[in-house]
């Protein structure tokens, strides 16, 4: 999650501009432009990569938390897939699919606002288990609605004709959304793992 986040910040001072339907888009900003613009122009080959390798890690992340959880309680197993591996299959289509293959491109942005209704199913059945409890119940009362205002903010802000002319603020607001969704995403992955490793250290004591 940090290297693809230091990916995209990054990749941000290089891309020069880039042409979107025939459409040139003269200089790139984060400040008005979505990360998605990095896929188009002199940083599409890095950017696009990049987002494929990030889907792949997350889906196999998927699995393997999904399976710690599931070592927890049987009925973790399933929403954690579905959630953190639907945040992986959209970054792999955001990926192949550029901005100029906007319907496939927008069914994997789907794909990554996916935790915003997983972790409600995820943090309910969190809940009951006591080492898992105080996350479950963040989940539920800070992350959902906390990324639900983001994604608001995000598509209130956004214009495609006023970020194509360097105006508005949805670049910022689409990464505060991203960088949020990753957050809440790496505390169920070490709360999987911290979870496994104390049963194992209970276990094999």
């Amino acid at each position: 999650m940090v290297v693809f986040t230091v990916v995209w910040t990054v990749l941000g001072f290089f891309n020069v501009g880039y042409t979107l339907y025939d459409t040139v888009i003269e200089g790139y900003s984060p400040i008005h432009q979505p990360i998605s613009g990095l896929g188009l122009g002199s940083t599409a080959l890095a950017m696009n990569t990049a987002f494929v390798l990030y889907g792949l890690f997350s889906v196999a992340g998927a699995v393997a938390t999904s399976r710690l959880l599931g070592a927890v309680d049987a009925r973790l197993a399933r929403p954690t897939l579905v959630t953190l591996g639907l945040y992986g299959l959209g970054g792999i289509l955001v990926g192949l699919f550029t901005l100029e293959s906007m319907e496939l491109h927008s069914l994997g942005f789907l794909g990554v606002l996916a935790p915003i209704v997983g972790f409600f199913v995820l943090g309910r059945r969190m809940a009951p288990h006591t080492e898992l409890a105080t996350l479950g119940r963040s989940l539920v009362r800070v992350a959902v609605p906390l990324s639900v205002v983001l994604l608001v903010v995000f598509f209130a802000s956004f214009n495609p004709e006023a970020a194509g002319e360097g105006r508005g603020i949805a670049g910022l607001t689409q990464r505060a959304l991203i960088i949020d969704l990753q957050v809440w995403i790496g505390l169920v992955v070490v709360a999987a793992v911290r979870h496994a490793g104390s049963r194992s250290r209970s276990l094999g004591g």
